[in-house]
């Protein structure tokens, strides 16, 4: 059922912003739901039963997610909540492929220092231990100042 319907779709579907008049509200949305389409393409390839059809979702899926990234890229409200939602739930179950948007769409993640985890508990018996030692220096100051 999945590879028919993958045949229709490589027939028939278009992305979405190719044909704005069809559309009510033409969105950048509407570019990043095409990678919904991709992962159709991709699923279908995964059980396709020959190389020839395998390779032709994938590059029918590669086609739509290009032009999914390309479009988001360039639209200036491409990097709104519900197109960002839409790239990261599919970005995760992507096969990594090397193409144009593949390439563009991998950041250098910075180095960040992992701190050790300390549970609550400890974190609060050390912040009162701090607090009772601050009105404890804060109490002998007083004492000190009023003796003299």
């Amino acid at each position: 059922m999945l590879l028919k319907y993958a045949q229709w779709m490589r027939a028939n579907e278009r992305p979405y912003l190719e044909t704005p008049e069809r559309l009510e509200h033409p969105t950048e949305t509407w570019a990043a739901q095409d990678i919904r389409k991709a992962a159709v393409f991709e699923f279908a390839a995964r059980h396709a039963g020959d190389a020839t059809t395998r390779n032709q979702f994938l590059s029918v899926a590669d086609r739509f997610f290009d032009y999914a990234v390309t479009t988001l890229q360039a639209s200036p409200s491409g990097r709104l909540a519900r197109p960002l939602v839409l790239l990261l739930a599919y970005g995760f179950q992507r096969p990594m492929r090397p193409g144009p948007a593949a390439v563009s769409m991998v950041l250098p993640l910075p180095a960040v220092a992992r701190a050790p985890f300390v549970p609550l508990r400890r974190r609060v018996v050390r912040r009162l231990m701090l607090a009772g030692a601050g009105v404890s220096v804060a109490a002998l100051v007083l004492f000190v100042l009023l003796i003299s």
